[in-house]
């Protein structure tokens, strides 16, 4: 067996035993993290915007997206809706919208069992408008422990999407792109 067939074949297992516990990966932020605020110095984050796994920073990732820049509000961005199935999870539902422009998906696909990979990009494919966008980032560093159970005794994976366009990356991060037109094999 090849440690790639190793690897496939013990990460499923190690998430299953780890149970449904992704939110503990969470962490609470002061500041956004370095590829979102990326994408905002390119200007790619306008509209009505969705944070999907947002962790324990929705309050603290609204404040700072509305208010990006000099101190004062980022004109384009019309509203930030900041949710998280574990911290946040009527976000959506009290937010009073059902798609929007953009949506950001951070650090969150590698904290899940590869099997909900394309659930969750459904998911978010179907919260696009026609002409939305989604950034999904992922870790391009091992974590220091190795992938399958972290210090917190979580589940981390490597995330490689050879179906998405890969808009950035560096030795941290990925930013991939998904639009309401992409394709999910």
């Amino acid at each position: 067996m090849t440690t790639r067939e190793k690897t496939d074949f013990l990460l499923p297992k190690m998430a299953e035993i780890l149970g449904a516990n992704s939110h503990l990966t969470a962490i609470a932020r002061k500041a956004l993290p370095v590829p979102v605020r990326w994408l905002l110095s390119q200007g790619m984050v306008h509209g009505h915007l969705l944070d999907y796994g947002c962790g324990k920073c929705a309050e603290i990732n609204k404040r700072i997206l509305r208010n990006w820049g000099s101190g004062t509000f980022y004109p384009e961005i019309k509203s930030v809706t900041s949710y998280d199935p574990y911290y946040a999870p009527n976000a959506i539902k009290e937010s009073g919208r059902v798609m929007w422009d953009v949506v950001l998906c951070t650090y969150v696909l590698c904290t899940l069992p590869w099997e909900e990979e394309r659930q969750i990009l459904n998911t978010i494919k179907n919260k696009l408008l026609p002409n939305g966008v989604a950034y999904i980032t992922v870790r391009a560093d091992e974590p220091r422990q190795g992938y399958g159970k972290s210090s917190k005794g979580t589940f981390q994976r490597k995330v490689e999407m050879p179906y998405l366009y890969e808009l950035r990356k560096t030795t941290n991060y990925r930013i991939y792109l998904l639009t309401s037109s992409t394709t999910l094999v």
